[in-house]
């Protein structure tokens, strides 16, 4: 039921109320029999009535005010079906090798998309699936922490050095380094906000080198030094994403929506170039070497906080969605609308995202017929006369107080008429979620807070972040045709004028009020100029005209937050929405520091221009 309402219900009402005084003083011979009076009526039946008819109108006039909400929603269906859809529960979980399965000298895939579940919530296992590809190792952190210049050693220490991250990997089962030869090991950053956003820019943004040693007894293996451009961040590709976008679909938006919902999505660092660690044994001692300390608040934050339990292998992002058939939706002749239900007998532990194929069955034969989206290509696709398709409509819950949103289908012809396909009962195929319950999820269970859909290595996984709370669309018309305007903005108008069209499109994907809003407030001020960079092309060197962004932040608005992964985030929306032939380089500043807190490659697309 949408909050609006009330306030409508109180408008009407008083409306009524001012209404029967104005009649009760013209007529008072009548409003004597109604006992109608300026400001109360003595009667409670009309009373009653007064408050049914102030709902009921509220209802209406509610309703006339969407401004077309049945347009807008199939609009930003095929255009932006992002803006329309609920954002689902994040987390992140780590998978705990199993000793038991004996030794391995080789890491263990386990592929994007896998089903992990959680023990019974409200009689319901809640179904989660991983984000990424993952390589399960045999290795545990063993030490970690943060030092200070003087505890460098000597032949590696520099002026240009500030800090340095020094972490010990020991592997498991009798492996080694050398049998395992892993080329890039993924670390997540856990801990409290206040530790890891300083601790993702200082590895992230500010090393220089990475010095490798073999700690392996008897080891006559000499230290490898390599380049800080071996670190790199994680959760950033199209094969990371967490929240299925058509190829349609502009990839930024998702970008932007996912950081907004579940900003430690992207506490990830790749750790690359690792095939320097051929020949070594089975304790390695890896350094993070940085060129600045950052800012002076941080460093007790980062030498208390910093330990074995900051850097977690074999972490995965997991997302509360799956694929689940709706219950069958039988089709009436006086109707050409229809509720799609998840599972009548639980409506509160299942949430419709999407819907994605719909069918039908007839009960004389066995032949199924597809459906096929009013909003679509596929008109006659097959070549039928009188075909029926089908459009969805989410609408706020009808007769509940909580906020799962309700789907409803509708059949017609290609004239918007009312029609009926020749089956009997439609099969509904979608993605669903579990609602609001991964928010109860009682992460810290001993035995691990998911399982496995089938058998694997892991021994625990536990959650490493509470799941985050459902988002839900707003469904109001003004709100919607918000949304439309994404189609009226372009490249350049994002950095002109102060970057006020920057800020309006960063609104859009803020989500529930909080910290959200107040990043996108600590946007001071967005400039730009035209620029040049070099591209490496199949016949040499050539020059790219692109634009160069600066982008102001006060970094008072980024607390318990990093206004470099905010900067990170930004880099790559505007490098994917330059134009093709284009490219965009972003600098970041602080208020605070004076100083610029990142400076990215020419980005265009995914692509990085050297």
């Amino acid at each position: 039921m949408r909050e609006e309402l009330l306030h409508y219900y109180e408008r009407e009402l008083a409306y009524m109320r001012q209404l029967g005084a104005e009649f009760a003083a013209k007529y008072p011979k009548v409003a004597s029999r109604l006992l109608l009076e300026p400001t109360r009526c003595e009667d409670p039946h009309v009373e009653r009535l007064l408050e049914a008819f102030a709902f009921l109108a509220a209802r209406l006039h509610l309703k006339l005010d969407d401004d077309y909400p049945e347009f807008t929603q199939a609009l930003l269906e095929i255009v932006l079906p992002h803006t329309v859809r609920p954002v689902p529960s994040m987390t992140v979980a780590e998978f705990q090798m199993d000793p038991e399965q004996g030794q391995t000298t080789s890491a263990v895939r386990l592929p994007r998309g896998a089903k992990v579940t959680t023990r019974p919530i409200s009689g319901v296992r809640l179904e989660f699936t991983t984000g990424f590809d993952l390589d399960l190792w045999p290795l545990t952190v063993a030490s970690a922490a943060w030092v200070t210049p003087e505890r460098i050693e000597g032949p590696f220490r520099s002026p240009e050095i500030a800090a340095a991250l020094r972490m010990e990997l020991a592997a498991g089962h009798g492996a080694s380094f050398a049998s395992l030869a892993p080329k890039t090991l993924r670390f997540y950053l856990n801990g409290e906000a206040s530790l890891t956003f300083p601790l993702y820019e200082m590895l992230v943004g500010r090393c220089a080198r990475v010095l490798l040693r073999d700690l392996t007894p008897g080891s006559r293996k000499p230290p490898v030094l390599l380049s800080g451009s071996v670190v790199k961040p994680g959760g950033f590709e199209p094969g990371e994403a967490l929240l299925p976008y058509p190829k349609r679909c502009f990839d930024g938006y998702r970008l932007l929506q996912e950081y907004f919902a579940f900003p430690e999505k992207f506490l990830f660092v790749d750790l690359t170039g690792l095939d320097a660690l051929a020949g070594f044994g089975d304790r390695v001692e890896i350094s993070l070497l940085c060129r600045d300390a950052g800012r002076p608040d941080w460093e007790p934050f980062l030498q208390s906080g910093v330990s074995p339990k900051t850097l977690r292998l074999n972490t995965v992002t997991l997302v509360n969605l799956f694929p689940h058939t709706a219950d069958p939706v039988p089709l009436d002749d006086a109707r050409f609308e229809y509720p799609v239900i998840a599972d009548a007998r639980r409506p509160d532990s299942y949430e419709i995202f999407s819907i994605e194929e719909v069918t039908g069955t007839s009960a004389d034969s066995e032949e199924t017929v597809k459906v096929n989206p009013f909003y679509s290509i596929k008109h006659n696709a097959d070549g039928r006369q009188g075909e029926v398709y089908w459009h969805a409509m989410r609408r706020a819950p009808r007769f509940t107080l909580d906020d799962i949103t309700e789907v409803w289908l509708t059949l017609s012809d290609l004239r918007a008429r009312p029609a009926r396909p020749p089956v009997e009962t439609l099969t509904v195929r979608c993605l669903c979620t579990n609602s609001d319950l991964p928010s109860k999820i009682p992460v810290g269970d001993e035995a691990g807070d998911f399982e496995l859909e089938t058998p694997g290595p892991a021994a625990r996984i536990v959650a490493l972040r509470k799941p985050t709370s459902t988002v839900r669309p707003a469904l109001g018309g003004e709100a919607l045709w918000r949304l439309v305007s994404h189609l009226s903005l372009n490249y350049l108008s994002l950095v002109e004028d102060g970057g006020d069209a920057l800020r309006e499109i960063l609104r859009l994907y803020t989500g529930l009020p909080g910290a959200g809003e107040r990043q996108v407030d600590g946007i001071e001020k967005v400039s730009s100029r035209r620029h040049f960079a070099r591209v490496i092309g199949d016949y040499g060197i050539s020059f790219v005209r692109g634009m160069a962004v600066r982008i102001d932040l006060d970094e008072e608005f980024f607390v318990g937050s990093g206004a470099y992964l905010f900067g990170s985030v930004l880099d790559r929306f505007l490098g994917l929405y330059v134009n093709l032939n284009g490219f965009s380089q972003l600098e970041a500043w602080s208020r605070q520091r004076k100083e610029a807190i990142g400076r990215w490659p020419a980005r265009s697309g995914y692509g990085i221009l050297l």
